[in-house]
This record gives C-alpha cells, structure tokens and sequence, in this order.
C-alpha cells in the first residue's frame, strides 16, 4: 500500500500522522546510513585500503575497503570502473598530475564509496533502527 492509498483508506489522523512518522524515521535512517557507509569509504579510499568498512548487505562485520572495491569490479559498470582507475593511475605514474586528473581521481573515489553505499545502505538502516 502506497502512502496516497493509506491515507484514504484510513480516516484516523492520528494513525495517518504515526505512519508519516514511521516512514520519516525509516527515510532518516536509510540517509543517515548512506552517509555512515560513504564517508567510512571515502576515508579508507584516502588513507588505507586495507581499512575495513561496514558490509552489512553481504552478512559480514566488515571487508576491507580493497576488498569492497575488487568485489564492485564484478558489478555492472565494473569494466568501465577498472579502466578509469587505470587511467588516472597512468597519468600518475607519467608525471601528468593536473587539477583534472585531482578532479577525476576524487570523482573515482567518490563514485565508488556512492556505490557501496546504496548498495548496503537499507541493510545498515535496519539495524540502526532496531539498535
């Protein structure tokens, strides 16, 4: 049931009222979450890969943030990921370091941490909400 059909279906405003408090809570928790996961990744990307971070989508405590990025490499977009990387490390490694090779290395990570956290993000929702 969609929140439009709940409402008419349900004349108590006051039930109205607790179920548009639950949704806010349940979408508080989901952008709260997202936001955990993205920067716990963002920080490991910058400062250590072998970093763990939260996986709570694949039933595991933690895997490191190399770990996290090799197991994306098997996704849908992982091919275009890899070679990304590979580029900017190239220019890298060829002394080719420009304000837009910074740009695309930030985007790099940012885009991978995005990733795992919309991918875990529901899974860490539920268990704040239930802490």
């Amino acid at each position: 049931m969609n929140a439009y059909s709940f409402y008419n279906a349900c004349p108590d405003r006051s039930a109205q009222r607790q179920h548009q408090a639950a949704l806010t809570l349940a979408d508080n928790a989901a952008s709260r979450a997202h936001r955990v996961l993205r920067t716990e990744m963002v920080e490991a990307l910058l400062n250590d890969p072998q970093r763990k971070v939260q996986t709570p989508g694949f039933n595991l405590p933690a895997m490191t943030a190399a770990e996290v990025v090799n197991d994306n490499f098997a996704g849908t977009n992982g091919d275009a990921s890899l070679l990304e990387l590979l580029r900017i490390v190239g220019l890298c490694a060829a002394g080719n370091s420009t304000p837009e090779l910074h740009l695309r290395a930030s985007a790099w990570i940012a885009g991978a941490a995005a990733e795992h956290a919309a991918f875990h993000r529901d899974d860490l929702a539920d268990q704040l909400e239930a802490e």
